[in-house]
């Protein structure tokens, strides 16, 4: 490693606080790097070590810590770092046959997300400096897990940023037919080739899990934004009585409606395509009316958008959609019900969610309490001085009319 990146005046202490990224106007100059990925040690100003980072000059974020040694990134430290993912994983999935193996930077590897379903590993290589050494990722992961295949998802925009083609396709192995998987009692045929993501939502496993704990004998469960049907499918498992979902993807609607035929519940599955705000308002203002309609009246509300506040010039739009889609699905909950909601944006915080359950329940003149909080799923670890890790966060709260409204 010959690469030297020093920082600014002051620039350090973000860094020597925990936090992993370096972006491009804390770098006071870079030594001894011709192209982006190429790894580097990170001194202060002081010409103090503060790690190894890989670099790229094209990026708002110069620089991401992988160690906070002068190591460097080679296949000894890949094994290292995967094999200590795989350890905590076997303690926090046991059993489970699909789970998140790496997480970015919640497992020193910044850049890298391995998800795995049954026999089948799924890979997302990001950034410049994990695509410098995508043959070592791949070595390491057939070492250390042997799957039958290694099928690749870089197809996202961070690539694009990272002046990276998307890429996409198997790496070992051939393409995997849909793998079918059990999970928290509920059989899916998860498709890591046209699936959101690598085929799942894995961070919300625990939160469905909280959802079970708490859910109503015989409840009628509204999914909305429901993808395979995964939080639906789930309370039915539980003892759910019936699951409704919502969502404006013909294609995730088959899924979940083969997920349903799959466990042997298609009778008690109902799937409507189309928005979710337009839907709710239509069956909240028909449950408004002189002759409710019963229904469109539920035990249970899910609310799992994808990230409606993708930069921070986009919270304020997005704060706004999330009240209005809250306040709906309140007003379709039966006294005493259930609303489980969910953000995935980074840019909103906790704090902020709280808030926004609160405007929406002023709006649908409700009064509601919190019954639990809801994050990651602990494969999906966060480092504590990055916020930016911690991007998912949620609520299930108890909803009834105010008593001026009841």
């Amino acid at each position: 490693m010959s690469g030297r990146l020093i920082l600014k005046p002051q620039e350090h202490r973000r860094i020597a606080a925990g936090h992993l990224w370096i972006f491009s106007n804390e770098v006071a100059r870079v030594e001894g790097v011709t192209e982006a990925g190429e790894t580097v040690r990170v001194f202060s100003s002081r010409r103090e070590l503060l790690g190894s980072a890989y670099y790229n000059p094209r990026t708002l974020i110069a620089a991401r810590l992988y160690s906070r040694r002068g190591e460097a990134l080679d296949g000894d430290f890949v094994g290292r770092r995967l094999q200590e993912a795989l350890a905590v994983r076997r303690l926090v999935c046991r059993g489970r046959e699909a789970f998140r193996w790496v997480n970015s930077e919640g497992d020193g590897l910044p850049g890298l997300i391995a998800d795995v379903y049954g026999d089948v590993v799924v890979v997302q290589i990001l950034t410049a400096g994990m695509e410098r050494i995508r043959p070592l990722i791949v070595e390491q992961i057939e070492r250390l897990l042997r799957p039958r295949a290694i099928y690749e998802r870089s197809d996202t925009s961070y690539r694009t940023l990272e002046g990276l083609p998307p890429a996409e396709g198997p790496v070992r192995g051939d393409p995997p037919a849909p793998v079918e998987i059990t999970l928290d009692g509920v059989r899916l045929c998860v498709d890591v080739v046209r699936g959101q993501k690598t085929g799942l939502f894995l961070d919300q496993v625990e939160n469905r899990r909280r959802l079970q704990a708490l859910l109503p004998p015989n409840a009628r469960v509204l999914d909305c934004f429901c993808y395979a049907g995964g939080w639906g499918l789930t309370a039915l498992a539980a003892g759910a009585r019936e699951t409704a979902g919502i969502d404006t993807s013909a294609w995730a609607l088959e899924q979940a409606e083969a997920n349903a035929r799959l466990n042997g519940w298609a009778d008690r599955c109902r799937w409507i395509r189309g928005d979710v705000a337009e839907v709710l308002q239509a069956w909240a203002s028909a449950a408004d009316g002189e002759t409710p309609v019963a229904q469109n009246k539920f035990d249970v509300v899910v609310l799992d958008p994808p990230a409606f506040a993708k930069s921070k010039k986009h919270v304020l739009a997005a704060e706004r959609a999330y009240t209005a889609v809250a306040a709906l699905a309140m007003r379709l909950l039966i006294p005493g019900g259930l609303l489980a909601a969910c953000s995935c944006s980074q840019h909103i915080d906790a704090v902020q969610f709280d808030q926004i359950i609160a405007r929406a329940a002023r709006e649908a003149h409700c009064r509601c309490r919190i019954l639990a909080r809801l994050g990651h799923s602990p494969d999906h670890p966060a480092v504590p001085a990055m916020p930016e890790t911690t991007y998912l966060k949620g609520l299930i709260v108890e909803v009834r009319k105010s008593k001026k409204d009841a």
